[in-house]
């Protein structure tokens, strides 16, 4: 994300909003699914940098500094204002939900897009918890459209727990906010990154 693209710009220049929290979702859900990354960790949590790359924006009331030689470095380890970013929520969508030992499962059957056309629109990846019978879902959705999602032919039994998911939604009017779907009724919101947790019997 330090590098110039078309859809984030360039690394200058913090952006606490959904654009980069959704570009680095989609090189997320690419790393697992694709390259069959076994484990994955961002490098800046906490900056006083105008960067993208952060999680947690320190300043003392502007956008944030260019380097260590500005006169509010040193004041920033003391004293300032913290911002915190998209992209920190949409990382606990995977970090808070995805566990180690949990089992990736398909879910090509959950979208007929091919994985080109996924990466523009709704990407799904799923991982099951043997342990306690948990199926968690992550879905980023690129668009800038709502994507309804039929959950069918996983390779898991489909007897869920209330008939429901629990939903934590990362857009820009919430963080992780939490909810309840009914399994044969979701609505994935546009330009968002959504956690399904669903409990099997």
């Amino acid at each position: 994300i330090l590098e110039e693209h078309s859809d984030i710009g360039a690394g200058w220049n913090r952006d606490l909003g959904m654009p980069t929290a959704l570009y680095v979702a989609r090189v997320i859900h690419h790393d697992i699914t694709v390259a069959n990354a076994r484990s994955w960790s961002w490098w800046t949590a906490l900056t006083q940098f105008d960067y993208k790359d952060g999680l947690i924006y320190l300043d003392s009331g502007t956008g944030g500094i260019r380097g260590p030689e500005h006169p509010d470095s040193k004041t920033l380890k003391n004293d300032g204002y913290f911002r915190e970013s998209k992209l920190l929520w949409a990382l606990g969508n995977y970090a808070r939900f995805v566990r180690p030992g949990m089992q990736r499962i398909k879910t090509e059957s959950l979208t007929t897009a091919s994985e080109v056309e996924r990466a523009d629109k709704l990407m799904v990846s799923g991982y099951v918890n043997r342990e306690d019978d948990t199926l968690v879902l992550v879905l980023v959705n690129y668009s800038d459209s709502p994507h309804r999602l039929v959950i069918d032919n996983l390779d898991v039994d489909l007897s869920f727990r209330d008939h429901q998911f629990e939903s934590y939604t990362t857009c820009e009017t919430g963080n992780l906010q939490k909810g309840v779907v009914p399994v044969d009724d979701i609505e994935i919101g546009k330009r968002s990154v959504v956690t399904l947790v669903g409990r099997m019997q």
